[in-house]
């Protein structure tokens, strides 16, 4: 016969191993979802960079022709 102290460690443990696995699958989906986020972010770098491009680009050409700028 187990001791009282036996099971009751035994229900804990359980417990903690349930919310451990709880937890465990909702760091999955955030880390996926950083991942998401992480991948729209660079998109959006990417098109600053390259907006930033065609401005110095732009004036270039203005400056060139003599023509006024932004």
């Amino acid at each position: 016969m187990d001791s009282p102290y036996v099971q009751q460690q035994n229900q804990i443990i359980g417990r903690i191993v349930g919310n451990v696995a709880k937890i465990n699958k909702d760091i999955i989906s955030l880390n996926s979802q950083l991942d998401d986020i992480i991948t729209s972010n660079n998109d959006i770098d990417q098109f600053s960079k390259l907006w930033l491009q065609y401005i110095k680009n732009s004036e270039t050409y203005l400056d060139t022709t003599n023509q006024d700028s932004f």
